[in-house]
């Protein structure tokens, strides 16, 4: 697990890719601390699928969830503090991510 802090075309960003071997073989977890159009700090945690070398991330059909969302300038260090935040927040991530699979595998079943 490695955390990159960088500052971006549109500022401050953090990005941690995480392999998620709980949610299948390629798979990742994605926590990403950027300012939004609307002014708010937001990290989210996002689960993709390696296909061909690249992330693909499924609208709908892959797990995603904000995780802090706070009123405040993006600034190199807010931003890394908020992503520490976050990447505390794991264990819970990936309990969630696999029940949110779960759920999808027996609704698929059931279709």
């Amino acid at each position: 697990m490695k955390t990159q802090t960088f500052k971006s075309q549109y500022g401050w960003k953090s990005v941690t890719v995480i392999p998620a071997p709980d949610l299948g073989a390629k798979r990742i977890i994605e926590i990403l601390t950027m300012k939004r159009s609307s002014g708010k700090l937001v990290t989210t945690a996002q689960v993709q699928t390696i296909e061909g070398g690249f992330f693909v991330y499924e609208p709908f059909g892959d797990y995603n969830e904000f995780l802090t969302v706070t009123q405040t300038r993006a600034t190199e260090k807010t931003v890394a503090t908020q992503q520490a935040q976050a990447l505390e927040m794991l264990p819970q991530v990936i309990e969630k991510a696999v029940a949110f699979y779960w759920n999808k595998l027996a609704k698929e079943q059931a279709a």
